[in-house]
């Protein structure tokens, strides 16, 4: 009997929570069709897995080989950390996995979407750098970001397991990627309510105050949990208000354009349900943010913004 592999990579920011989150309450059913193995409540998603694949030498490496082996059924892994493993541990995998079927499931989401959503996830955990750096940097070096690579990241993928391994999905044309995986993927109904979004969206004032707490060596995703967070959070908005900006991007921008050209070209055939010329619907996208210049322009703020943090921060030690 030929085994079944379902990798699922991500990426980031394409609703990999919520489908995991589905995966491992799926598996736990006493009559489920597939394992979901190496997780657990607190660790939703294979990433420890993933790390072990890129130290192939490890012994615990070969442990988690000789569980998968060990299955009669559908296996899916699924972690966001499966983008950043070498060629080379994709090859092993192959090899140990020998006589087995696979699929790789990647979501593309629109890059005009995806760059906020992204620096916002670097924010909370413990980035710095302006919207506006982030952005730049996007658009001067797409490449040092793996969100904006995905023509070489699936290359990689399709070089060793087969091109016909493939299949990509468009994120932003899913209601529910989580019920739609389980369907599509799995030929499963997914209950009402285990995809639930868990990842909260911040919005310009609460990113920039984030920012601001860690660049003054804070955590600054703990200090926004506070529990009087909301009036000094409003204090801010109004001391801000003549600092709140906005930029706008577009696919007048020739390395976003070339994402899209380049999976249209390389990767159509192996997109769920496309047809057409274009991948993504929105073409424009805005981006509102609060100008760093807020901290220097208004005396007092940053001793303020310092005192609350350290009223605040023994309840999150």
């Amino acid at each position: 009997m030929r085994l079944r592999f379902i990798f699922h990579i991500g990426p980031h920011k394409t609703g990999t929570t919520s489908i995991q989150r589905m995966l491992f309450s799926q598996s736990s059913q006493g009559d489920s069709t597939f394992a979901y193995p190496f997780s657990g409540p607190e660790s939703l998603g294979q990433h420890a897995f993933a790390l072990a694949a890129s130290k192939p030498r490890d012994p615990v490496f070969s442990e988690m080989l000789a569980a998968l082996k060990s299955f009669n059924k559908t296996c899916v892994l699924s972690s966001e950390e499966l983008c950043y493993i070498p060629r080379s541990a994709m090859q092993l995998l192959r090899n140990e996995l020998k006589n087995s079927d696979f699929t790789i499931v990647y979501y593309q989401r629109n890059p005009l979407e995806l760059l906020y959503s992204w620096w916002q996830e670097t924010i909370k955990h413990g980035a710095t750098h302006t919207l506006l750096e982030f952005a730049f940097s996007c658009v001067v070096r797409p490449s040092h970001l793996h969100l904006l690579v995905p023509d070489a990241l699936l290359s990689a993928w399709a070089s060793v397991f087969g091109r016909e391994s493939i299949r990509i999905f468009l994120f932003d044309r899913i209601p529910d990627v989580a019920s739609q995986f389980a369907s599509e993927l799995l030929n499963i109904i997914s209950p009402v309510g285990v995809s639930e979004v868990s990842n909260k969206s911040y919005d310009c004032v609460d990113c920039e105050l984030m920012r601001f707490w860690n660049a003054q060596g804070f955590r600054g995703a703990d200090i926004i949990q506070s529990s009087n967070y909301d009036e000094m959070r409003q204090m801010f908005i109004d001391k801000s208000a003549p600092f709140a900006a906005s930029f706008s991007l577009n696919y007048d921008v020739g390395e976003f354009q070339e994402i899209e050209n380049s999976m249209v070209l390389n990767w159509s055939d192996r997109i769920d349900g496309f047809s057409g010329d274009r991948l993504f619907e929105i073409r424009d996208r805005s981006y509102c943010y609060i100008h760093a210049d807020v901290w220097l322009a208004i005396p007092g703020l940053i001793e303020d913004m310092r005192s609350y943090a350290l009223e605040n921060l023994d309840r999150h030690r």
